[in-house]
């Protein structure tokens, strides 16, 4: 049994680290898209004020917790079905 809830907790552990990852790089990719949309806008509108970095911060705070939890939770309902009940249900 133990040997059993080792390789569960390996597998969780994995998918976590994969969602953190994701997460990652779409907050680079979006910190990236960010400030050059906001060059372009300061260049034309110049009355624009720039982004506060406390604002930016806590947006992507908020993504990624918005990302674990839409990843997590059904991963977690799906970790509390059997597999053969699965199967069989399908």
């Amino acid at each position: 049994m133990k040997q059993w809830l080792d390789r569960v907790t390996g597998i969780v552990t994995m998918y976590k680290l994969v969602i953190v990852a994701l997460a990652g790089i779409g907050v680079v990719l979006g910190l990236a898209g960010v400030a050059g949309i906001v060059r372009i806008l300061v260049s034309v509108l110049p009355g624009l004020p720039s982004t506060r970095p406390l604002v930016i911060a806590t947006l992507v705070a908020m993504l990624v917790g918005i990302v674990l939890a839409a990843c997590g939770i059904p991963a977690r309902r799906a970790m509390r079905v059997s597999p053969t009940e699965a199967l069989r249900i399908e």
